[in-house]
């Protein structure tokens, strides 16, 4: 097979199995494709699919529209659309006949009761054991994957991780039996008396604090317990939780993805493959997936903490939406409508932060600060400087304009009582109205930035309009102060103020917020201010008397040459935006291929 297989084509393989006529030719072509590895493991979570994948003992009521799609869709290696009566695959037929105890067979000295639930490699079936009397449950390797070598390897490291772990907030497993004969691989785990966390949250929305930080912690006990023994889990979700009952409720499973962080010589991997559930990734996972470690987990537990309080998660979209915000945008605060605790928002944007160094460095420091704030003790205190630190990532813009605005401050006392002593009653009424007007400036600037975040928290879905309100503000104001500093100083350089340098610097910024559309409107609008301030300094200026000197005005091919520079730079930023972009995009496809 020389390309990939269609979506459609994959779901066909699926649905026939072994009968389908190149069901070897497709097995040997995913055995070595990790693209159509992810999409077979993307299409077994189809709802449709997964019905009509049920065991024949149970009533199927398949959707009429369902099999009529499947029917009219072409399908790239087949000559004709399958038959309905050929969609149906082999059923698991189980080695033992059916009996009172388990009516779907019997697996040795289990006796099969129903099928429980079917995940993305295997169908969970209830089961009786006899030898000790207990229900159990046992995962079986789906027959269409079993086939696939890469599949067996994973099912098989999902036994040994998850029986390396002993406690209470990890799956058990009893055994496992990877090479049997006339039957594919199984796992024999404990049977947990519940719902998913998945289901829960789909249920009510979200989930009351403190039932949601007991959640959470327990499944960061689980974790410390993975962690000890070396083993990164890599998909940590609502899915792979499971509540039970008693006092130890809250179980981790799924353990097909983890990985040992000691290399085993011998021992297949998949390090350097970008493995996992993508909203719920770490940047490193996304980047540098064999460079992971427990701290990725703890982000990816961030993830849940922040759905189960929110009721979403922190980055959503499309496949290059979430990707980039999980590389280059740090989580939101919590909306504060929302009114939940600000310890809580705290821990979780910890557990969100970009870099392993600022997040948690172990579960069980997690697991100590979420029960702090379950028993009111305030939760592990951070550095000022960290704080400091901490706020600034979570609002770069806002922090990279007060501080700028900070710098321009000092320098304007500095430069007025160290450079620029008074010597005049009429230099000091001057200097007096430029001071209110700079102070008048810094204050609206300071203000509208700390209003527009505000209103971003509120309504983030504008996040793009308001960044280019953002982008007039500072525009508005740039131009008012080289318009004041043009009337006040006519004939002291006033119209040729090296402020005007600031219509390059915020046309430079632009680029920072990554979008091309903004690149050319900060451009475009710093060309306007500037050309007011071209005109009211240098052409109405003169005819009033504001310029003595002339060289103090402002020529127009000096004007001339600073547009053009300015449209350069804007231009340049982005054409590089352009093709950051398109680079980006094709690195998204090839890692998370839509099928």
């Amino acid at each position: 097979m020389s390309h990939c297989p269609t979506n459609e084509r994959l779901e066909a393989f699926l649905l026939a199995g072994p009968a389908d006529p190149e069901h070897a030719d497709i097995v040997k072509h995913v055995d070595t494709c990790q693209i159509c590895v992810a999409a077979l493991n993307a299409l077994t979570e189809d709802p449709d699919l997964e019905q009509l994948m049920r065991a024949p003992t149970e009533s199927v009521a398949l959707d009429p529209d369902f099999i009529q799609r499947l029917m009219e869709t072409p399908l790239s290696f087949c000559e004709a659309p399958p038959r309905a009566s050929d969609l149906l695959p082999e059923p698991i037929r189980f080695l033992g006949p059916p009996t009172d105890k388990g009516p779907l067979g019997q697996l040795g000295d289990f006796h099969i009761v129903a099928k429980a639930g079917s995940g993305t490699m295997g169908i969970v079936y209830q089961a009786h054991d006899e030898r000790v009397d207990r229900r159990v449950a046992i995962k079986v390797l789906k027959p269409e994957l079993a086939a696939i070598e890469s599949h067996r390897h994973r099912f098989e490291r999902e036994a040994r991780q998850a029986a390396r772990i002993k406690d209470d907030h990890v799956v058990k497993i009893h055994e496992a039996v990877i090479g049997s004969v006339g039957f594919p691989p199984y796992i024999v785990m404990e049977w947990i008396e519940g719902e998913s966390l998945h289901s829960r949250l789909k249920r009510q929305g979200t989930i009351e604090p403190r039932e949601a930080v007991t959640i959470v912690r327990e499944v960061a006990l689980g974790l410390a317990a993975a962690h000890d023994k070396s083993i990164v889990h890599r998909d940590i979700k609502p899915s792979n939780i499971m509540l039970g009952s008693g006092s130890h409720s809250v179980t981790i499973t799924d353990f097909g993805l983890a990985r040992r962080l000691e290399r085993v010589d011998g021992w297949p991997t998949d390090d350097g493959i970008v493995v996992g559930t993508l909203p719920y990734m770490s940047p490193e996972q996304v980047q540098t997936p064999a460079e992971i470690d427990g701290r990725s987990d703890i982000h990816s537990l961030g993830v849940v903490l922040h759905e189960l309080l929110i009721g979403e998660r922190p980055f959503q979209g499309e496949v290059y939406d979430i990707r980039k915000q999980i590389l280059h945008e740090e989580a939101a605060p919590f909306p504060r409508h929302a009114k939940l605790p600000r310890d809580l928002e705290m821990i979780c944007l910890k557990c969100l932060d970009k870099q392993p160094l600022n997040r948690y460095q172990s579960a069980e420091q997690l697991a100590e600060d979420l029960r702090r704030w379950l028993d009111g003790e305030p939760i592990q205190p951070k550095a000022v400087w960290h704080r400091l630190l901490s706020w600034a990532r979570h609002n770069p813009r806002l922090a990279a304009t007060w501080l700028a605005l900070a710098l321009f401050s000092l320098y304007h006392i500095l430069y007025q009582f160290s450079l620029h002593p008074f010597t005049t009653e009429t230099e000091k009424r001057t200097w007096m109205w430029f001071n209110i007007v700079v102070g008048a400036i810094v204050l609206v600037w300071s203000v509208g930035a700390w209003s527009l975040r505000k209103l971003y928290h509120v309504h983030p879905h504008r996040e793009h309009l308001l960044h280019y309100l953002w982008a007039t503000m500072e525009v508005v104001l740039v131009t008012v102060l080289l318009i004041a500093t043009a009337t006040l100083f006519p004939n002291d350089g006033g119209p040729k103020t090296p402020l005007a340098l600031l219509f390059l610097a915020l046309t430079a910024g632009s680029v920072l917020r990554v979008l091309p559309g903004l690149v050319i409107y900060a451009a475009t609008t710093c060309l306007v201010g500037y050309g007011v301030y071209f005109v009211v300094g240098s052409i109405i200026g003169p005819k009033v008397g504001w310029v003595v000197d002339e060289k103090d005005a402002l020529t127009l091919h000096e004007a001339t040459v600073f547009s053009l520079t300015l449209l350069v730079i804007g231009f340049v930023q982005y054409m590089a935006l352009r093709r950051l972009r398109l680079w980006s995009q094709s690195r998204i496809r090839e890692e998370f291929p839509r099928r």
